[in-house]
Formats: C-alpha cells, sequence, structure tokens
C-alpha cells in the first residue's frame, strides 16, 4: 500500500526494510519493487536475488520477470541456473520462458540441454555450459552481440550450428563485434575490423587489410640476434658483403612488398679463392618462431657462382609469400652445398602484405574445375579380375 501510494519516494524505506531478519518482510519489499516500478525499484529487485531464504528469491524472481518484461531486458538463464532448490529453478525456468516465450524453448533445445534444463548449471559439463551460454546469448535477437574470442562452441557438430546461426544473424541485419586473436575468422566473420595495440587505435579499416597488417607486425628477434652473434668469417674465405631486396619493375629497394609483386634478392658476394673455394648461394625467408616458409639454392638449380666476385640475383615473379614478417637469411655454401662458410641476413625484417583472404604460408599456383555427374563414385578403380596363367 506504501508503494502504490509513495512510488519512487519509497525506495530509501524499502532498502531499510530489506535488512530486517524476518523473511515475509523482505519478500514484501520485492513485490513492492513491483507497484513502484522503474529502473531504481527493477535493479532493488535485482540485488534481492542474491537473498539466502527461498521465499525472497521466490518474490525477487517474480518481481524480476515483470520488470524486465516492462523494461525488455530480462535476464534469460542466469537467475535460476545455479539456485540449489529444484523448484525454484523450474519455476524460474519457465518464467523465462514465459517472457521470452518460442525463443526461449527454442534456445533450450539449440543447446541440445532440453533433458537437463532444470538442472544446476554446477552440474554441466564445461562444453554444455558453453552451449547453453551460445544459446542464451542468441535467444534474444539482439541488434548488437559482442563475442570475446570464441563464437563457436562445443563438438564439431554444434559449432557448424553455431557458425550457420551467426551466419543467418548478419543476414539478417544484425552486428557482430568480436574480439578475438584468431586472424582467419576475424577475415571470415567481420567487414572491418579494429587493431588495438597497448591500448592505441593501431588499426582501422577493411578486415582483410588490418588483419594482415597485424601478421606483418609479429615479429621473433631471436634469431637475428643469433646471427648477430656469430662468429665473421675468416679473411680468406668467400663472404657475403650485401644484400637488398628490391621490387623488379623500379629496380628500387623495398622493405614491405605485397603477394604477387614481381620482386628480387640481389646479393653481392665475394670470393678471394674461388679455386679453392668454389661456393654456392642460398637464400630464405624465415617467419618470426623461426620456421623456414620458403628457400631456393644456387646448387639446386644448377647455377654456379664463378670468379672472385659480383652480384647473384634471385628472381621471384608473383611472390607467392602471404602476408607476414620474414627473415631474409643468406647462406654462401661450398660446391656440394654442404658446408657453409657464411649464414646471415638482412639487417631489417621483409613485411609481405595481402589483400585477398588467403591463409597459410604461401600462395599455390592453382585452377578449380567442376563436373557433374551422377555415379556414386567416379574415381573407384574396378575390381581386378583373376587371370589363369
Amino acid at each position: 500500500a506504501l508503494a502504490a501510494l509513495g512510488r519512487e519516494q519509497v525506495i530509501p524505506d524499502l532498502r531499510r526494510w530489506l535488512k530486517s531478519p524476518r523473511e515475509e518482510v523482505r519478500a514484501a519489499c520485492a513485490a513492492a519493487t513491483v507497484v513502484v516500478g522503474g529502473p531504481r525499484a527493477s535493479a532493488l529487485a535485482t540485488a534481492m536475488l542474491g537473498d539466502d531464504k527461498d521465499r525472497v528469491f521466490r518474490a525477487a524472481l517474480l518481481a524480476t520477470i515483470v520488470h524486465g518484461h516492462k523494461e525488455d531486458s530480462a535476464p534469460v538463464f542466469t537467475v535460476w541456473a545455479g539456485h540449489k532448490d529444484e523448484r525454484v529453478r523450474r519455476a524460474a525456468l519457465w518464467a523465462t520462458v514465459y517472457r521470452y516465450g518460442p525463443a526461449a524453448e527454442e534456445a533450450i533445445e539449440f543447446a541440445e540441454l532440453t533433458d537437463v534444463a532444470d538442472e544446476p548449471v554446477g552440474t554441466f559439463s564445461t562444453g554444455m555450459a558453453m552451449r547453453l551460454g551460445f544459446a542464451a546469448a542468441m535467444c534474444v535477437e539482439p541488434e548488437v552481440l559482442l563475442l570475446d574470442e570464441v563464437f563457436a562452441v562445443g563438438d564439431l557438430a554444434f559449432q557448424k550450428k553455431c557458425v550457420d546461426r551467426l551466419s543467418a544473424f548478419r543476414a539478417g541485419g544484425g552486428t557482430l563485434v568480436l574480439c578475438s586473436h584468431a586472424l582467419y575468422d576475424v577475415r571470415q566473420m567481420c567487414d572491418e575490423a579494429l587493431w588495438l595495440q597497448e591500448g592505441q587505435v593501431a588499426g582501422l579499416g577493411d578486415s582483410c587489410e588490418v588483419t594482415h597488417a597485424y601478421a606483418a607486425s609479429q615479429r621473433d628477434e631471436e634469431g637475428r640476434r643469433l646471427l648477430e652473434s656469430a662468429a665473421a668469417p675468416r679473411a680468406d674465405w668467400p663472404r657475403i658483403t650485401g644484400a637488398e631486396v628490391v621490387l623488379s619493375h623500379t629496380g628500387l629497394p623495398a622493405r614491405a612488398v605485397r603477394t604477387g609483386e614481381d620482386v628480387e634478392v640481389r646479393v653481392r658476394w665475394e670470393n678471394p679463392d674461388p679455386d679453392g673455394h668454389p661456393v654456392q648461394l642460398g637464400v630464405g625467408f624465415v617467419r618470426g618462431d623461426q620456421t623456414l616458409c620458403a628457400a631456393a639454392a644456387t646448387h639446386h638449380d644448377g647455377v654456379r657462382l664463378t670468379g672472385t666476385g659480383g652480384v647473384c640475383t634471385l628472381r621471384l615473379p608473383r611472390l607467392s609469400l602471404l602476408a607476414g614478417t620474414f627473415l631474409v637469411k643468406l647462406w654462401l655454401f661450398d660446391d656440394a652445398g654442404i658446408f657453409r662458410y657464411q649464414e646471415t641476413a638482412l639487417d631489417h625484417d621483409l613485411v609481405v602484405m595481402g589483400d585477398a583472404r588467403e591463409v597459410g604460408l604461401v600462395r599455390l599456383d592453382h585452377s578449380w574445375s567442376v563436373e557433374e555427374t551422377t555415379e556414386p563414385n567416379p574415381w573407384a578403380v574396378s575390381q581386378a579380375v583373376e587371370v589363369a596363367s
């Protein structure tokens, strides 16, 4: 009655009565918030869900459902999921179903948890809890969906359901905000990307361009430190005196190139004793984690370095390396390509940028063909026929 008369003016009184040792008084306060109405009363009812007395909890739960129905912001599964009383869990579950209608029932079914819907979440496996969380987020049909790192959960079959649901959500005009280090997922699911580094915006724009730039920024200096600490070659041995990467169409040095561009690696070398120490040259591209992604060597291609010095050029038409940061390593071998006179690297990284949604280390030179057929297995090998000798 006081609530009906005083409306929001009685909120301070309700807060005071919530401290009463009598649970019927606290339950009455929860019911009174419905009469008062408004965001302050709704927040008060939500806070009362933490009461350890079931009578108070039930009143607060029903009040929260009513507030949520008015404000379109009722909790979905979070209220009933962990409560110790099975009757409370079941009542809250079906109150939630009433609040959201078929969408809530669909979410429970989507999560494949119909048989255990009224069990405590604490008894669920990690996979069950993750499925429940995803289904709960999707059942309210949000305009904007925020996902942190993982957007497909559970086993492979359920992950496919998640991806299909998200694709339908985006196709229906929904906005997806995905926070992830999985560059492939960002490229495939997002139109635009924001790259944050130490709290600052490092890149913003097309998801392909931004993720490629992020990949190119990742580097590991360990390999260069090892090279810098290596012993210098003997004075009478062959040695590499310089190297650079250049763009073929301009002839100018470049520290950043694009996948598909024509580039060259030019290496200057000296050999005081070409007869006693014939040499071969190797060039490799090493990723930050020290993975050798691609390499070429003169002795593999039948090329010889003759004379006391010169420039050896490795031409790479339509560079096949995909986006990343690479250390360009150089080796000066003996004539057999076994003993290394020198191992060194460019004094800077080569940054490779890309435009397409490609994954892997290199772009394969490839083509596709599609043929329609009604044969169950067009590649089946006919059974062997035994021939009498």
